[in-house]
């Protein structure tokens, strides 16, 4: 580069003064001159370049300045800048320094000067997301610009490239730029999650006709549900199985779309009948409904079919309810005649056990016929649960009074029997409990509510209870004798370990098997509680109410179940048992 004239006249009086200056007994103090400005120019991302200045003077300053729109600051060293107080300064090219301006301070104790400014352009690869945030699920596209030759980290090459991240994504791309740079652009696609949305329906997503069901979404901010509806929650009432969906967005503008299915099962078509509608004042009618599973009577019977006995003409409702749950109900009326004098009826013994037989004897009429069926003044029954047993005594008009006698049948003991151990080593033994009852009669031929055994193989006890009045039932309970797990137990006891109760408890589980021939459940009528035996193992037991609706649930375990109506209303309930998906043994039983 030429210098000026008025330059050079400049620095060779400079050069004089610095001359002069060892002879003279003071100096003249003469700032920097820039003798050759910094040029900018291009440089590929990720590469170094340097900028140059040339300046004259004594003990010269050099700060390097850089201005990347917020005004120039100064340079320090470090990884992106070197030489940043000499005369070169080495910039390595990163995309925030693009289209940088640089200039240089130069200073000495008498003054300073600053160079012109150049301009940096740093030659990279333009990339963008469209949109750059979506919800999962959605896409976006990435597109590239200002170079050839793609390569996405994708396996791609094409400049613009649709995706779909799961979660949040940074794409890389690799591409020449015009000016022959190769470069590698970072483009990141921010994910944000859907809701997880659910629909629960209460009661339940089966309703009978003409009955609705409240379906509540949530998981979400906002809903919007096919029927229109934007709350949360919403009643329906469909006339046949209807499918409704909703859409639920969460804050951030996610949204999911999740269905459920209401199903619509129909009533039942109940009718009902008296034979004979017409009786005398005392004698009985029988009320028969049809066209449900199970019913309920405004006399608060629940067979199918019933006996009754009004002292004046009277209408009878039955509620029907059908194997979907659903009801309907109609009336009978029975007229009544007058009737003759009353008559009596009454059983010895009144109150019996399971299986014995008590005495009926009917007087006050000419002649007696019996809900049983029999004729005469006297007959035997032998009941299983509690009962009431009608006799109807006929004058000579055909008229007749009924009377009626109850024969309680006494609960049988609700025996339970527990061994600790269940399981033992051969020669140890284990201790048999058995509860529920007063007096207790074992299988070993002892007596008592507690007894020792040590069996020497693996053993079923069975333990008879009777109560105070007679009446007796068995339980039964397995001693597992496993050299095994002695074995086992060894080996653990020597690594610090025990052997816990539940590995006990699941020996006596494998030993558990129940014959669906010999299903049977006891006491019934109940006052609560009621025991399924021989019961297969894993079956399911469920309870249905008169209206239905599944009040107990649970699965039955070494054969034997629990029926617990405690917490429930007096009244008939039907008892199943479900195995291997079929129903194994249904009845009903009564909770007194």
């Amino acid at each position: 580069m030429q210098q000026s004239p008025i330059l050079s006249k400049r620095i060779g009086l400079a050069l004089l003064l610095t001359i002069a200056a060892g002879f003279a007994t003071a100096q003249i103090c003469i700032p920097p001159l820039i003798s050759t400005q910094p040029i900018g120019g291009n440089v590929c991302a990720g590469g170094i370049t340097s900028l140059g200045v040339m300046a004259v003077g004594l003990n010269l300053n050099y700060q390097w300045q850089v201005d990347n729109g917020s005004g120039y600051t100064n340079c320090s060293n470090g990884v992106t800048y070197a030489g940043a107080l000499t005369s070169a300064l080495k910039v390595m090219a990163v995309a925030g320094l693009n289209s940088a301006k640089y200039r240089c301070v130069i200073s000495n104790a008498c003054g300073s000067v600053t160079t012109n400014s150049c301009l940096l352009t740093i030659l990279r690869l333009s990339g963008v997301a469209t949109p750059s945030v979506i919800c999962a699920g959605a896409s976006a596209t990435l597109s590239v610009n200002g170079g050839v030759n793609f390569v996405w980290n994708t396996g791609a090459t094409s400049s613009s490239i649709t995706v779909s991240p799961a979660t949040t994504t940074t794409y890389s791309v690799a591409g020449t730029t015009l000016t022959g740079c190769t470069i590698t652009s970072y483009i990141t696609v921010t994910v944000n999650p859907s809701p997880n949305v659910t629909i629960s329906a209460l009661p339940s997503t089966e309703i009978c006709a003409g009955a609705s069901t409240t379906l509540t979404a949530s998981g979400a901010s906002s809903y919007r549900w096919n029927t229109g509806a934007t709350s949360a929650s919403i009643t329906v009432s469909p006339e046949t199985t209807t499918t409704y969906t909703v859409t639920g967005t969460n804050s951030i503008g996610c949204s999911k779309t999740v269905s459920i299915t209401v199903t619509v099962n129909p009533l039942p078509d109940v009718t009902a009948e008296a034979s004979p509608s017409s009786i005398c004042t005392g004698a009985s009618s029988t009320l028969t409904a049809s066209g449900a599973s199970t019913y309920l009577w405004s006399t608060g019977a629940t067979t199918a079919s019933i006996s009754v006995s009004p002292a004046e003409t009277t209408s009878y409702t039955v509620t029907g309810t059908n194997s979907s749950g659903c009801s309907a109900t109609t009336s009978v009326t029975v007229s009544v005649n007058p009737s003759p004098s009353s008559v009596t009826a009454t059983a010895s013994p009144e109150t019996l056990c399971a299986g014995a037989s008590s005495t009926l004897t009917a007087s006050g009429a000419d002649a007696y016929y019996w809900s049983t069926g029999e004729t005469g003044a006297t007959i035997v029954v032998s009941p299983t649960e509690q009962t009431t047993y009608a006799v109807s005594g006929f004058n000579s008009s055909g008229c007749s009074t009924i009377a009626t006698v109850t024969v309680y049948v006494s609960e049988s003991p609700v025996v339970t029997v527990t061994a600790s151990p269940t399981s033992i080593c051969p020669g140890s033994s284990s201790t048999l409990t058995a509860e529920g009852a007063d007096a207790y009669f074992w299988s070993t031929g002892e007596s008592g509510a507690s007894i020792v055994v040590s069996p020497t193989e693996s053993t079923t006890y069975v333990v008879s209870g009777f109560n105070s009045a007679g009446c007796s039932s068995f339980a039964g309970a397995t001693v597992d004798v496993d050299a095994g797990l002695c074995a086992s137990m060894a080996s653990s006891a020597a690594d610090g370990q025990r052997v816990t109760e539940e590995t006990a408890s699941n020996l006596d589980e494998k030993n558990s098997n129940g014959d669906p021939g010999t299903i049977s459940l006891y006491p019934n009528p109940n006052k609560g509680i009621s025991f399924i035996k021989n019961a297969p193992k894993g079956a399911m037991m469920e309870v249905y109410n008169e209206l239905g609706e599944k009040v107990v649930k649970g699965t039955v375990e070494g054969g034997y179940a629990e029926v617990d109506l405690n917490q429930q209303l007096k009244g008939v309930y039907l008892v199943r048992i479900s195995h291997s998906g079929k129903v194994v043994y249904q009845t009903r039983v009564v909770r007194e």
